[in-house]
């Protein structure tokens, strides 16, 4: 499978800071962004929490319930801290993700390099981390797709 527009896409929003609106203006780019690209927003979630466990994050796991009921093709999020700064449960999300076939889309960063940086080399260039309309590459970043 390869991502391209009218792809169904969940966005994926986390909030540390107190002022909720952030979460909210963060989550609002990112369904701009998604829709300036073509594909389809197919749900939304945030969480507004700055623990790395899951027992705040609601949006998290409705994300991932979408994910194993086949709702949807990828997901999008702002880098990978937005999933977790915690290795573990990172891993967890990347692990459903791919048995999914489901994509990982970052909008601000180039999701390899931050795989790298966060120890999960083993994941760089892997399928599920390829996106790009058809074309496999290596950088998801979305700003740079329209070149390609």
């Amino acid at each position: 499978m390869y991502l391209m527009r009218n792809h169904d896409v969940w966005i994926y929003v986390r909030c540390a800071n107190s002022d909720p609106r952030i979460a909210f203006d963060r989550l609002y780019d990112l369904i701009d962004e998604a829709a300036g690209h073509g594909f389809l927003v197919r749900g939304t979630s945030f969480d507004h929490c700055s623990g790395n466990t899951l027992k705040d994050r609601i949006g998290l796991r409705s994300m991932l319930d979408a994910v194993e009921n086949g709702r949807i093709e990828a997901v999008m999020v702002r880098d990978l801290e937005q999933i977790s700064r915690n290795s573990y449960i990172l891993v967890g999300v990347i692990e459903i993700l791919r048995q999914n076939d489901v994509y990982l889309i970052t909008t601000e960063c180039d999701l390899n390099a931050e795989l790298i940086n966060s120890g999960l080399e083993r994941f760089v260039c892997d399928r599920f981390t390829r996106a790009s309309f058809g074309k496999p590459r290596f950088d998801v970043r979305l700003p740079l797709m329209d070149q390609f």
